[in-house]
């Protein structure tokens, strides 16, 4: 049924992630987008003037050093985006196997890809690994087999040693989120190990 490749479809403007640990890789497909979300929204609207919106640059999430997505503010939730806000994506599209028996994505596996996205975000942020000291998943409604699932996560702080993130989910396939399909929300502490 759903663990066929061929139901892997990821919406517009996701691409595959073919750089990934073997965990990672094991539990995929997993897809990527980095790019303006404001230019992206206005292409989508048939707005014109407002230039391209490229969001594969990169192979991957973290080859665009230095990009902060921040966290969301409410003119964002309303559907309101700043034309020059850059974001990074990750999106899985929920197969039988990452599930339990009731057809609900399983727990451990939003908290693996919770983990996914802020080391992402570090990364990004930083440039610098890092390993997760302590993570902490709040989980606030059911995604299922065959939903689309994606995130993003930013850096709230960071020290010499120490780095502070948060990052959070939702099912759907629009590119602005939506409150109200959240699937959780996480923050973490993680140890730079260089």
């Amino acid at each position: 049924m759903l663990d066929d490749p061929s139901h892997d479809k990821a919406p517009f403007p996701f691409k595959l992630s073919t750089r990934r640990g073997p965990f990672t890789t094991h539990n995929g497909p997993w897809y990527h987008w980095v790019g303006n979300l404001g230019a992206l929204v206005a292409e989508q609207s048939g707005a014109d003037g407002i230039g391209n919106a490229d969001g594969h640059a990169g192979d991957e999430p973290a080859a665009d050093l230095g990009l902060s997505t921040g966290p969301q503010s409410d003119a964002q939730s309303d559907q309101t985006v700043s034309r020059d806000e850059t974001v990074f994506r990750q999106g899985v599209r929920l197969r039988e196997r990452h599930c339990n028996s009731r057809g609900h994505a399983h727990g451990g596996f939003l908290s693996a890809f919770a983990d996914g996205l802020l080391a992402t975000a570090i990364f990004r942020e930083t440039g610098r690994p890092s390993v997760t000291i302590r993570l902490t998943t709040d989980f606030l409604r059911v995604a299922r087999v065959g939903d689309w699932m994606q995130g993003t996560a930013y850096v709230e702080r960071a020290t010499r040693s120490l780095v502070f993130v948060e990052a959070r989910a939702w099912i759907g396939e629009a590119v602005i989120e939506d409150a109200d399909t959240q699937v959780f929300s996480a923050r973490a502490v993680f140890k730079f190990t260089d």
